[in-house]
């Protein structure tokens, strides 16, 4: 670095010449000190590739090292900025189906979409894009790049092809990323590789057959319901599976004819208490379902007097059903407040009235070492 200072007695030209390179010299401190803050909100930081287990979904998909994966496989993974250098593993959670909640980091550092590249070769093959930035698919592929909800420091990406990949041959993917803040994912860790499965052909199978026994006949179905994880509204993140379910309809008319809401009567507990765990028990809406208003303790059973739960006409249930056709002595019953969650047998219906104006029925339920647990 030179400094260039008038001498003394130097010219006023020379005097203002001096002047500018020393404010020059000023100025390029001055920058280079804003540059430093503003680079050091980023160190630290790093983009990861989250991994989730399989529990049944996770993330990436396919993932490391999964072998027989289909040859028309789609590709998803999940990009979240963290704090700490290696790669932190995420357990799937309720959270995570729901949607809308941040469960890797903390960071209000913003993952930069339009820097997100995929490459995707073949053991022995050289690396092609898939997804190059600017959100720019290659010809053949499609998909959608967007946040998890309004946590902008992760990011979901979902590609897909008409493409058939090679049978019985190893595939690695390779993904580039950076925030908007100058974090980066690095090589290694936005790498990962699956096997796909043998080609498919056709095998002789040998069974035996014993046709004088009756035909075992089953009346269930394949695809005929799905579970909605989303509470309240699907318009964030569901339109367009309910878009692709409809067309299939069209030809099968009973797949996917069945839903199951998301839980049911915990939607305002406190999930974000550090010291209350937030529980969700699976209590669905079925005829047999009941709400619960008030609790009543014996020594040696619990008395519960329930009604007809909020919204039960939306699902075609009748209003004040008996209880004996849906309760009988020694039915398992489950019983959830939204942080604990307990099972308890049926002893006896104590009173089924449906007299107005509140309609209530009464169930005598088992010894209560789970009312302890639930209250």
């Amino acid at each position: 670095m030179r400094l260039m200072l008038a001498p003394q007695g130097a010219t006023d030209r020379q005097k203002h010449r001096g002047k500018c390179e020393m404010s020059g010299l000023r100025l390029l401190a001055l920058w280079t000190l804003i540059a430093g803050a503003l680079l050091s909100g980023a160190r630290g930081q790093q983009v990861k590739l989250l991994q989730n287990k399989r529990d049944p979904y996770g993330s990436p998909r396919p993932a490391n090292g999964e072998t027989n994966v289909p040859t028309g496989t789609s590709i998803f993974f999940e990009l979240n900025i963290q704090e700490d250098k290696k790669p932190k593993l995420v357990e799937p959670s309720v959270e995570a189906q729901v949607g809308g909640f941040d469960l890797a980091a903390k960071s209000k550092n913003v993952i930069d979409l339009d820097s997100i590249s995929v490459q995707l070769h073949a053991a022995g093959q050289q690396a092609a894009a898939i997804l190059s930035r600017g959100q720019n698919f290659a010809e053949g592929y499609f998909g959608k790049i967007t946040y998890n909800g309004t946590q902008k420091n992760t990011a979901l990406v979902y590609i897909d092809s008409k493409k058939e990949l090679e049978p019985s041959a190893t595939y690695f993917v390779s993904v580039s990323a950076k925030s908007r803040d100058g974090a980066v994912l690095g090589n290694k860790d936005g790498q990962w590789k699956f096997t796909t499965e043998v080609k498919a052909g056709t095998n002789p199978v040998t069974f035996q057959l014993d046709l004088s026994k009756p035909p075992v006949r089953w009346h269930g179905g394949f695809f005929t319901g799905f579970c909605k994880t989303t509470f309240c509204t699907s318009s964030a993140n569901r339109m367009e599976s309910y878009a692709l379910m409809d067309s299939v309809r069209k030809k099968f008319p009973k797949a996917w004819s069945v839903v199951r809401d998301i839980h049911l009567g915990m939607e305002y507990q406190p999930k974000d208490n550090p010291v209350i765990t937030w529980a969700l028990p699976n209590i669905v809406r079925e005829r047999e379902t009941r709400r619960i208003v008030a609790i009543e303790e014996s020594s040696n059973d619990v008395l519960l007097r329930v009604e007809d739960f909020f919204g039960h006409e939306q699902y075609g249930i009748a209003s004040n059903r008996p209880l004996a056709g849906d309760y009988h002595p020694g039915d398992e019953i489950l019983i959830a407040d939204g942080i604990s969650d307990a099972r308890a047998k049926v002893i006896r219906l104590v009173d089924d009235s449906r007299s107005a104006p509140v309609p209530l029925g009464r169930i005598r339920a088992g010894a209560h070492p789970w009312y302890k647990t639930a209250n």
